[in-house]
């Protein structure tokens, strides 16, 4: 049994609970996706417990987009997500996408 593939996947799992960087939780979406109501229910306390969960849920998110892109192809959200209300206010100009690192 090859221990040395076993040993990769339980790092890849453990990359996936690893909260995002905080500088993350402070850009707005266009779009109601999961993270953008993760970023703003993270803006919305001061709880330093439900700002870690939404990091590690943010992480989480990112990980699950990119397996669902891996199976769907680019572009699968493309319109999946609801516009909210006076989107392009407070929208950085480099996209509402969240890098992982």
């Amino acid at each position: 049994m090859d221990t040395s593939a076993g040993n990769e996947e339980e790092a890849r799992k453990e990359d996936r609970m690893k909260p995002i960087n905080e500088r993350y939780m402070i850009y707005s979406s266009k779009r109601y996706t999961i993270c953008q109501m993760l970023r703003e229910i993270y803006q919305l306390t001061d709880n330093p417990e439900i700002r870690l969960k939404c990091r590690i849920a943010s992480r989480m998110s990112k990980c699950m987009a990119k397996i669902i892109t891996e199976y769907k192809g680019e572009g699968w959200e493309d319109n999946f997500w609801p516009l909210k209300e006076n989107a392009d206010e407070g929208y950085p100009s480099s996209g509402n996408k969240c890098q992982l690192r």
